[in-house]
């Protein structure tokens, strides 16, 4: 489900949807390249979109680091 309030398109709802699911997971894998084989996307497309889902609060992104969701983001996954 696309959120409008947040004026999400469907490739970023589909990746904040899959850090979502992955977090959920016993063995949570919420690393970037697992996110990008998830995807059927590029490693750099991955850190592309997490760095833009950063600044939109989204996410919480650190270099290196796994992916987690930010409150905002949190609130887009039902």
């Amino acid at each position: 489900m696309i959120c409008p309030y947040l004026n999400m398109t469907v490739s970023v709802d589909n990746f904040v949807k899959t850090v979502y699911k992955q977090s959920k997971l016993p063995n949570a894998d919420t690393r970037l390249s697992t996110l990008a084989k998830l995807l059927n996307i590029s490693n750099a497309a991955a850190t592309d979109m997490a760095r833009k889902l950063a600044a939109k609060q989204l996410v919480n992104y650190t270099k290196y680091k796994p992916l987690t969701l930010a409150d905002k983001g949190k609130k887009a996954c039902p």
